[in-house]
């Protein structure tokens, strides 16, 4: 049975979580491969309703969430993740209007959600690591080889692209 109190369900949870929340499935698959390496358990989700379901469940560390959702937006989330008193960070992302994307930043400041400065997309794969290092200070982990993906193998469909020039260290 769940916790009923929504602070002590994210603080028992063992491992960290992330929820993963876009309409696009190799997006969300890329975030997915990102957060591999570092142990973070992952739920994907395309629509606002799956993720106000498994609040109910969990309540993660972080949560991605792109903007427009297929029957669905943002709004809906952040609304939903206030309402349970979540206080993990939030990274918005988008191909959207930057202006747009900002406005909606602050509306999940206005909900007392902590939210990150927002990822533009496209974005690699290196960016999502860099927010997992700076924000939540973690590191990557040894992952058994048979079960990393290297660069130029399909991962979900996509292929894993790395590079080690400064730009894309950056994650630009």
């Amino acid at each position: 049975m769940a916790d009923a109190d929504p602070q002590r369900r994210q603080e028992t949870e063992a491992s960290l979580a992330c929820f993963v929340v876009d309409d696009e499935p190799g997006i969300r698959q890329v975030i997915t491969y990102g957060l591999h390496d570092f142990g973070i358990t992952t739920k994907e989700f395309e629509a606002a309703q799956g993720v106000l379901d498994a609040l109910k469940q969990r309540l993660p560390d972080l949560v991605f969430l792109d903007v427009s959702l297929h029957r669905s937006d943002a709004i809906e989330v952040i609304r939903g993740l206030a309402s349970h008193q979540y206080n993990g960070l939030v990274q918005l992302m988008s191909g959207n209007d930057p202006l747009l994307l900002e406005e909606v930043r602050r509306v999940g400041e206005r909900h007392g959600l902590r939210m990150l400065p927002v990822l533009q997309k496209p974005f690699r794969v290196e960016a999502v690591r860099k927010i997992i290092r700076e924000k939540l200070g973690e590191q990557p982990r040894q992952v058994p080889q048979q079960l990393a993906a290297p660069a130029g193998q399909a991962y979900g469909g996509l292929v894993v692209a790395e590079s080690s020039s400064p730009a894309a260290a950056a994650g630009i």
